[in-house]
């Protein structure tokens, strides 16, 4: 399923965030945050603090280059293995950022 351009400005650049388990593509504007733009299409990712403090919001980020605003939840072998918080991971103009959600 696809949805595109809901939050954008007319001429903006978007990022497509494509959350693969899901099998749903969005396209979206710059600077949202991830947690957030799954949730407003319907998917239930797990999620308590929303300040990249707890850590349950983490998610595999398969491919793209969202900017991460904090990794503290996180250990060494977390970020090695490709998580992020999706409450503190923001989109990314011109991105294609896939999750594995």
């Amino acid at each position: 399923m696809k949805a595109y351009g809901q939050d954008m400005e007319p001429g903006s650049v978007p990022c497509v965030v494509h959350f693969k388990k899901s099998n749903l593509e969005v396209e979206v504007a710059a600077g949202r945050v991830l947690l957030e733009v799954a949730e407003e299409h319907g998917l239930k990712l797990p999620a308590l603090c929303r300040g990249g403090t707890c850590g349950t919001c983490r998610i595999r980020l398969l491919a793209g280059s969202p900017a991460v605003q904090t990794t503290k939840a996180l250990n060494v072998r977390q970020r090695a293995q490709g998580l992020i918080l999706s409450c503190s991971a923001r989109t990314v103009a011109g991105q294609r950022i896939v999750l594995d959600a």
